[in-house]
């Protein structure tokens, strides 16, 4: 197993494996497909929290995708409702990583949303699976709000 791995606390090793459903294997071992090697038709979950989204809130709702809430900032919002200042974060460790740099940065973000009076809700691969119709209520219960 590599350094940054043994790095990580016990307690948070296992919440990854979690997450990422599985054993974390040494890195010389791991293999991942191509983009056209996956299965097309199971989409990312980052994909199926965008389609959850679309569905539900399109019609009603400006939904901005990859959405840059500063213009003097790289920051971006996976799923943004601007006009209502509602950002949707999906977590996956893959996407933010794991290093404290990653950690920081995200930090670093978050507050500068609440600083510019947005309102985040964030969910992982786990939300995505596994209760959509909780995700879909508690956002429609922020945007209601506004």
């Amino acid at each position: 197993m590599g350094r940054r791995w043994q790095s990580i606390p016990d307690h948070l090793q296992g919440r990854i494996r979690s997450e990422i459903g599985g054993s974390v294997v040494a890195k010389s071992s791991f293999h991942r497909p191509k983009r056209n090697q996956t299965n097309a038709s199971a989409g990312s979950p980052a994909t199926e929290l965008q389609r959850l989204l679309e569905q539900e809130f399109s019609s009603r709702y400006r939904l901005e995708l990859e959405y840059r809430f500063l213009a003097d900032r790289k920051y971006r919002i996976d799923f943004a409702f601007p006009d209502q200042k509602v950002a949707i974060e999906f977590d996956g460790y893959r996407s933010h990583g794991i290093s404290k740099e990653g950690f920081r940065n995200g930090l670093r973000r978050q507050n500068a949303l609440v600083c510019h009076h947005w309102q985040v809700l964030r969910y992982s691969f786990l939300d995505v699976k596994e209760r959509p119709s909780e995700i879909v209520a508690e956002v429609l219960s922020l945007l209601s709000e506004k």
